[in-house]
């Protein structure tokens, strides 16, 4: 098995060209300045002196953004409201029965959601995950940095 490494300012500029996403959202979303933010993209691939100028928080969350961005749209809508809701068990100690109260759903829809979400109506799937979604960030902007 290969395994090859993503070039992240390359990915970053495919998506600004293909009008994915400006260089003024990723300044405001990385808070990175964007002459600053223009220089990380323009890094080589692997070990860079010039890398020195950011900080490892920097390269880690442009790399973040980098990898969901290219990548994120091949998750299944499925497959992503239930990592929601086991990185919501598993991460932040949240029950079954807290997340069902905390999105207004009943306990047994969320464990049936989650044996097989292809059979939960539509309906429930929708509202289910705009609010897991929204406690799931609810969560994430509590927690420490190191946490997020």
């Amino acid at each position: 098995m290969t395994v090859q490494a993503m070039d992240v300012g390359h990915e970053l500029r495919r998506l600004v060209a293909d009008g994915c996403i400006s260089m003024g959202a990723l300044a405001a979303i990385t808070g990175i300045a964007p002459g600053r933010l223009q220089r990380l993209l323009d890094l080589q691939p692997g070990l860079s002196t010039a890398a020195s100028e950011f900080s490892e928080d920097e390269i880690r969350r442009v790399s973040t953004l980098a990898g969901q961005l290219t990548w994120g749209a091949e998750i299944g809508d499925y497959e992503r409201l239930r990592a929601i809701i086991e990185t919501l068990s598993a991460q932040f100690e949240l029950s079954h029965e807290n997340i069902a109260l905390l999105t207004r759903t009943s306990v047994e829809d969320v464990q049936s959601f989650l044996a097989d979400p292809a059979t939960a109506p539509w309906e429930f799937t929708f509202h289910f995950a705009v609010r897991a979604y929204y406690l799931f960030h609810a969560v994430l902007n509590a927690a420490p940095d190191g946490e997020r």
